[in-house]
């Protein structure tokens, strides 16, 4: 994998759990790791 893609995406997966933490707080929902498996 070329390095600049994946930079790309971590970033990606970066923002993507910023913006799932994000929703989770302003719901009040907690984030259990189990229910994203596709991050880990």
């Amino acid at each position: 994998m070329e390095p600049l893609l994946d930079w790309a995406m971590g970033d990606l997966l970066d923002s993507a759990t910023a913006m799932l933490a994000v929703n989770a707080k302003d719901k009040a929902a907690p984030i259990r790791v189990r229910d994203f498996p596709i991050i880990l």
